[in-house]
Formats: structure tokens, C-alpha cells, sequence
């Protein structure tokens, strides 16, 4: 996934209070909970007392890698960029490694339901492929939209970082309203940005959110065009997210569903199992209804609807260009969709040294069914499906669910109305940290 939000941030340190005891729930493993865990104690110097609860054996939410036949594969959030400042910066604490990648661009064809309509074909000169990008799309429409986006980041960062910081709503970045409450294709038609451009544009939302452009909201669109090479953690992602938690000392509780969450007269009732334990302060770091936790708490939230997404990786000694599906000998690894039903995209992952083949993975809305496999990939060894909740569609909005539902109640899924990163996802747990860390902090607030 692509995004362009980077700022240095800092508040004035306030003066420090005695160490709090104060015991902290944090209800998901994903980005988001384990960046409030890591930030809460760095804000605070390890003042609170942190329990982690997780659903499922694995740290990483959806930032999630396998395995796949000698091929390490994300099934999830599977990239980001260098101005991802929070997942950038941790690569370096965290004493992780960047996955080595080409540092050219990939080539790719736009697959418009039928047959391609056009192939890029990178070249090792930037501005060469560029001016084939031009050429093909035109560049009052690349321009314009690049306008809009450096526009829409400039927005973000100066309402969220310098005026906001930490925000207890995503309601108090007004000017972020124009991008949100419209939708892309309705930007973009006002702007006079051709049909072939918003096909391209759109193949982009297709394949990172699963939406087209009369649907997703014009921010969705518009943090996808960066332009910057893509990013992944060498052995997963999902590291980043598994070592916050050892960094912010949490007692982490694998394979443990939360089932209920009652308010008390001194905090919060948690229980889970045939367990239960009282809490001060409880973050909900997962979608609320996919939570499905019981509560006597009168909770006001928007409906969100997440996206169904099915996910293959599949391991077949063909490459694309010889596949009867596409019937072009000079189709790339690389398939994003403009239309179409089949599938969203496909994408080459590695080859295996173990089976000499190659692994490719595809994003659809349904299992792909035997007969376009085979139409697709010729004769394939192997496939593994992921089917999930991936991400919220991004539809126009103009109100978003508070990061502070009540005192000491926080839910920071609110953050994915706006935009659904692994960069957003864990702002949005440096936020509430950063808002729990208030009139207790040893440090600065700073986020990187």
C-alpha cells in the first residue's frame, strides 16, 4: 500500500507526575495496537502498565506473511514508502532490513475486463519513462492531479501535525472535508483529467482498495500516487509490529477474544474466556463490529462496510506471457485491472528455488474458480487462499468516529474512514498515545 504522510512533530514537555500504575487494554495486535503500546510507553517512560489482547496466534493484524513454497508472500498490507515516516524510522530502530527490490520501475499492462489496453514498458532512464507516461496520458492530466495530491498532503500534514496534534477527532481536520466528502471521479472530472489518465488512476484504487473511482472518496485516490519505489520488511512486515510490543514491556495474550467490555466505577471490566479483569483505560484497536465485543457502553459510531477480499498466491512454472487468458507474448508480471469482474490484479511475488517455478498472487472478490485459474496460469502446482476483511471501502464521507468515545475509551479505527494504511493505522495508535500521555509525559510527544 502507497502513501505520502510525513512531518516531524513535537509538543511542549509537560511537567512530569509521579510514575501511573494505571492499567492499560489495548484489544488488537494490528499496526494500530501495537503502535499505542510502543508510543504510550516511549511518550511516558514506561509509565503505564500495558496488556495486549489478540484474537488470533500472530502478532500483525493484516500486515500478515507466509511462507508459500519457499516464496515469502504478504497476504495483507504488503508495501509502503520511504515517506512513511513512522514504518521507515522503526525499520532502523528496530534493528530490522529492507527486503531488497529493483530499484526500476516494474513494468505492467492495464487489463480492461476484455483485453489490455496498454503495456508500460519501464526504462533505466526515469525520464524516459516518464515521457512515455506523458505521452500516453497526457501531462495537463498527470499534472493537475499531482497538484491535487501535493495539495491534499500539505492539507493533512499542517491541519493534523501543526495545529492538531494530539487529536482527540479526525472531525477537527476540516479541510480535509474537500477530498473526503467527494468522490474521485468527480474530482477529477472537474479538473478535466482525461479518461485515460482516471483509467489508470483507477487501476490503482482497484488493486490497493478494491474500489473504482465513482466509489472511493478522492483522498483514496490520491495517496496512491506518490511515485516513490516501494518499501517491505525483509521476512515480513508484521516485525515492525511484533517487536512495539516487546519495545512497550506489554503482557501480549495470544489467542484470547475479548468478549466484553463493561464500564465500572473505577474504569473498565474486561472480560475474555471465562476470565475477567479490571482495566483503567481500554484502546479498541480493531474495526468495532469485527470486534463483536458485548458492552454497556452506548456507543455512537459510523457504518463502515469492509471490503470481502479473497487472496491467491499461486505457484505454476508459466509466466503471463505465455498464458492463454491474455494471448499477448509480451505481457508483463505485473496485471492491474480498469474493469472487469475476474479479478482485481495480479502480481508476480518471487520464484521458488525449491520448485523452480514462480509465485504469482491475485486480489479478487470471489475464489477463483479452477477453470480461469488454469485459463490464467496454464498448468499451476499449488495455490493458497486468504480470505478476509481487508480494509473499509473508502466511500465519501464527512464525518468520522472519534479517536475518544468516552473517558478513558479510545478506538482507533476511525482513522481507516480517512485512509487505510499500515502508516495511518499506526498515527492513529501514536495519537492516542500521544492523547493518554498528556500531563504524564517524561519526554516530548514527537512523532517521527
Amino acid at each position: 500500500m502507497l502513501l505520502l504522510f510525513y512531518f516531524v512533530v513535537s509538543c511542549f514537555a509537560q511537567q512530569a507526575i509521579p510514575i501511573s500504575n494505571a492499567r492499560v487494554a489495548i484489544v488488537g495486535s494490528g499496526a494500530g495496537g501495537a503502535s499505542c503500546a510502543y508510543y504510550l510507553q516511549k511518550f511516558t517512560d514506561h509509565q503505564f502498565n500495558i496488556t495486549v489482547f489478540e484474537k488470533n496466534s500472530y502478532v500483525g493484524g493484516r500486515a500478515t506473511n507466509i511462507n508459500f513454497d519457499g516464496v515469502e508472500a504478504e497476504l495483507g498490507a504488503s508495501m509502503f514508502i520511504e515517506d512513511n515516516k513512522i514504518l521507515y524510522n522503526a525499520v532502523g530502530e528496530l534493528n530490522l532490513s529492507f527486503a531488497n527490490s529493483s530499484s526500476e520501475s516494474t513494468s505492467f499492462a492495464l487489463w480492461n475486463g476484455e483485453s489490455i489496453d496498454y503495456i508500460l514498458e519501464p526504462s533505466s532512464n526515469s525520464l524516459v519513462t516518464y515521457l512515455k507516461l506523458v505521452w500516453r496520458f497526457g501531462l495537463y492530466s498527470i499534472a493537475a492531479v499531482k497538484y491535487q495530491q501535493q495539495k491534499a498532503m500539505k492539507t493533512f500534514l499542517t491541519e493534523y501535525y501543526e495545529k492538531y496534534y494530539p487529536l482527540s477527532s479526525l472531525n477537527s481536520v476540516t479541510d480535509l472535508l474537500k477530498y473526503t466528502s467527494v468522490a474521485a471521479k468527480d474530482l477529477f472530472n472537474s479538473i478535466w483529467v482525461s479518461a485515460n489518465y482516471q483509467n489508470f488512476v483507477q487501476s490503482l484504487t482497484r488493486n490497493n482498495y478494491a474500489q473504482n473511482l465513482n466509489a472511493i472518496h478522492s483522498l483514496g485516490s490520491l495517496v496512491l500516487l506518490s511515485g516513490e519505489s516501494s518499501l517491505h520488511v525483509e521476512g515480513g512486515n508484521n516485525q515492525i509490529f511484533e517487536r512495539w510490543i516487546q519495545a512497550s514491556d506489554a503482557d501480549l495474550r495470544l489467542n484470547t477474544t475479548v468478549t466484553a467490555i463493561s464500564k465500572t466505577s473505577s474504569g473498565y471490566a474486561v472480560s475474555y474466556g471465562s476470565h475477567t479483569e479490571d482495566f483503567d483505560i481500554v484502546v479498541l484497536a480493531g474495526p468495532y463490529d469485527q470486534l463483536d465485543i458485548k458492552t454497556n457502553i452506548s456507543v455512537s459510531l459510523v457504518n463502515v462496510q469492509y471490503v470481502h477480499l479473497f487472496v491467491t498466491l499461486v505457484r505454476t512454472a508459466n509466466l503471463l506471457s505465455e498464458s492463454s487468458y491474455f494471448n499477448n507474448k509480451k505481457t508483463p508480471q505485473t496485471i492491474l485491472t480498469t474493469g472487469g469482474d475476474e479479478f482485481n490484479s495480479i502480481g508476480l511475488v518471487g520464484y521458488s528455488e525449491k520448485f523452480q517455478e514462480y509465485v504469482y498472487k491475485v486480489f479478487s472478490f470471489q475464489t477463483l474458480n479452477e477453470q480461469l485459474l488454469q485459463h490464467i496460469f496454464g498448468k499451476y502446482s499449488n495455490k493458497y487462499e486468504k480470505i478476509w476483511y481487508s480494509y473499509p471501502y473508502l466511500n465519501p464521507i464527512s464525518k468520522f468516529d472519534d479517536f475518544k468515545l468516552a473517558e478513558n475509551l479510545y478506538y482507533l479505527n476511525g482513522m481507516e474512514q480517512l485512509i487505510s494504511t499500515m502508516e495511518t493505522s499506526s498515527l492513529a495508535g501514536a495519537t492516542v498515545a500521544g492523547l493518554l500521555a498528556q500531563g504524564r509525559n517524561t519526554t516530548q510527544i514527537t512523532v517521527p
